[in-house]
């Protein structure tokens, strides 16, 4: 793709290019290509990134297709430069990687299910921009001359296909990907009065902002619960601190569902826990989405 500013080289048929200075990135903004990309974080900062939003491509179940965007990117060195993709790209994670839109994206081996971190890659001797797939959340196996790299999305395959979502972008360049359909990570009758561990639908290896709803059923005695975050203490619910409780049921039974937003860890868990269980007492939890700050 040649990009018609004078202060930009082109790329060569390629989706994208790396920036070299701010002036480059301010002719892009001003009309250097198609798809020119945005800034909604000052420049200065280390978390630039701004558009290259995800979506299930034709192929849903193999492959995912990116918007225009911009993101700074680093090498070993941690030296930073702007990668700008200028071109949506489309990219297969069932093939190995290739250079180019409707081309192969998986850094190395077979694809399986797992958690695969998506990034935007450049090469600094030819400023080429692309994308890449890998099972990596820090360290993804490079391609020749591509030194550097950005992570811009992960997910979770399952079942031999992609999860099937719809991803927004938040302001500061964030992602909220929502999977169409929640997943049901649990149902449990007698959890137990001590924490319990919840291991979410997100995927693995960042610690995320998880939606969940979590739903109690109960037929007895008064309950009250607590959600927390794997960074948070571990704490006994009370009268006092509670998140939830339903009081004694009279006839049949009573439930209760909330929404919850809460930092998982790297293993995607989160917990809950009880003041007191029984056979009486069924716990359920549900995952509806993630927010990635893409900071990483």
């Amino acid at each position: 793709m040649s990009l018609s500013s004078p202060n930009l080289i082109s790329s060569g048929g390629n989706q994208g290019v790396i920036l070299r200075s701010l002036r480059e990135y301010l002719a892009l903004l001003e009309g250097g290509g198609s798809g020119g990309a945005r800034a909604t974080t000052a420049l200065g900062g280390w978390p630039l990134i701004a558009g290259l939003v995800p979506s299930n491509a034709a192929d849903a179940t193999n492959d995912v297709t990116f918007t225009v965007g911009v993101a700074r990117g680093y090498n070993a060195s941690n030296e930073t430069a702007l990668l700008a993709l200028t071109a949506s790209i489309t990219k297969q994670l069932d093939v190995a990687w290739a250079k180019g839109t409707n081309a192969g994206g998986l850094d190395t081996g077979a694809v399986g299910n797992n958690t695969y971190h998506w990034w935007l890659i450049g090469n600094p001797a030819t400023r080429e921009v692309d994308v890449l797939a890998s099972l990596s959340s820090t360290a993804p196996t490079m391609p020749s001359g591509y030194t550097l790299k950005r992570r811009i999305f992960s997910f979770v395959r399952l079942a031999g296909a992609n999860q099937v979502f719809t991803a927004y972008e938040k302001s500061g360049g964030g992602l909220y990907t929502e999977l169409k359909v929640p997943v049901r990570d649990f149902v449990t009758n007698n959890p137990s009065a001590n924490a319990v561990t919840w291991t979410t639908s997100a995927p693995l290896g960042i610690k995320f902002n998880v939606k969940v709803n979590f739903l109690v059923t109960n037929t007895t005695t008064q309950r009250r619960w607590l959600v927390t975050s794997a960074d948070q203490a571990d704490t006994a619910p009370s009268a006092n601190l509670k998140h939830g409780d339903l009081p004694p049921v009279i006839v049949d039974y009573a439930s209760n569902s909330a929404e919850y937003e809460l930092i998982c860890s790297t293993s995607a868990t989160i917990r809950y826990r009880f003041d007191s269980s029984d056979v009486n007492i069924t716990a359920e939890g549900i995952t509806n989405g993630w927010t990635d700050n893409r900071v990483s």
